[in-house]
């Protein structure tokens, strides 16, 4: 099993380069330390393989980062856990070809349309998946004219617009899910 991390800087909007990361995994007598690194230029971090099955606490030293920056920071460190049982490896791949291929096959009017069409494929073939939270980016294509360089576009040239751009966000839950519980 691997792990990564990616932050961004949401003050600048830029990665967060430089970042200190700390990954722990807990154990029969607590937390020790798994492995520890700073983000690239691109604000990543992956982490060496071989993790065994359990669950981890990563931190990051967001007090240092902003310090080193000139900037205070309300949070001297930023922490959050996650866990990763027998079978979570082969969960994640299946769900990422499950998402991979309705996003490649949904023939859809909206990006809306679509982010359902992959989240519903997921809970029809993933039945240890009770919701799905999807984030998508909403960039608009269109075709270039070609017709003043004396060609045609036979819908193979295209540009991104800049606008209208952002994210469209949606959960799709099974409907037989039981409700969440209190996040506190």
């Amino acid at each position: 099993m691997t792990l990564s991390t990616h932050v961004l800087d949401a003050t600048t909007g830029r990665p967060a380069a430089g970042l200190d990361v700390r990954l722990e995994h807990r154990g029969q007598d607590g937390w020790s330390p798994a492995c520890e690194g700073l983000t690239g230029t691109d604000g990543r971090l992956r982490l060496p393989s071989g993790f065994e099955h359990g669950v981890y606490r990563i931190t990051f030293g967001s007090g240092a980062y902003f310090g080193a920056r000139g900037s205070a920071s309300f949070y001297p460190e930023v922490t959050g856990s996650v866990g990763a049982g027998p079978g979570w490896a082969d969960s994640y791949c299946a769900t990422r070809d499950l998402l991979l291929a309705a996003f490649a096959d949904t023939h859809s009017y909206s990006l809306q349309q679509t982010l359902f069409a992959m989240g519903q494929r997921v809970l029809d073939g993933r039945p240890e998946i009770a919701e799905i939270r999807l984030s998508l980016p909403n960039k608009h294509h269109f075709e270039v004219d070609m017709a003043p360089f004396g060609l045609e576009n036979a819908g193979e040239v295209f540009y991104a617009a800049d606008r209208p751009y952002g994210l469209i966000e949606g959960t799709v839950t099974r409907d037989e899910a039981p409700p969440p519980e209190k996040a506190w």
